[in-house]
């Protein structure tokens, strides 16, 4: 991807599902940021439900968006740049049973204002939250994110085997 001058690579690229991120440096606001590339071949629906569903979203445990760059074969979502393990690693391992509940009372306040914002993330699982380094958890790829109501569907199966609701 040709990135904006402001950002430069500083990491290894992380292959995902549906995207590469990469780790990068925003050299005007002087701070770390994760970039999210995806092919423009990207299904415009999903690319369009997670850029609304971050935008949307205000809260401690979910990342939050700051740009979005374009060029002729990519898109980018520039976001914030959680500098953890994810919960899937084995490296974040409860100390003690107050933690765990600490851990537990985040990602169901992360979901709470998921669903506050009138939305669906559809992909909870452990390799989509990780603990920044002041011990807050957050939760990110908002890539299946649709929003609820009445009107709100889902047409097959979405969402990680082992990880998905057992009716899926």
């Amino acid at each position: 991807m040709d990135l904006p001058a402001r950002y430069a690579v500083v990491g290894n690229a992380m292959d995902g599902g549906m995207a590469t991120v990469f780790m990068c440096r925003d050299n005007v606001l002087e701070r770390p940021v994760a970039l999210k590339v995806l092919p423009r071949r990207f299904e415009t629906r999903r690319l369009r439900d997670e850029l609304e569903a971050l935008y949307t979203i205000r809260s401690k445990h979910v990342v939050q968006v700051f740009d979005v760059c374009l060029d002729s074969t990519s898109v980018g979502i520039v976001q914030e740049f959680v500098d953890g393990k994810d919960l899937f690693s084995g490296d974040v391992a409860p100390q003690s049973t107050n933690y765990f509940l600490f851990i537990l009372w985040q990602i169901a306040s992360g979901i709470a204002d998921i669903h506050k914002a009138g939305l669906i993330h559809r992909d909870i699982k452990p390799n989509n939250m990780k603990i920044d380094q002041e011990g807050i958890l957050k939760i990110f790829d908002f890539g299946l994110a649709r929003e609820d109501g009445p009107a709100a569907a889902t047409v097959g199966f979405v969402g990680t085997v082992g990880f998905s609701a057992p009716e899926q």
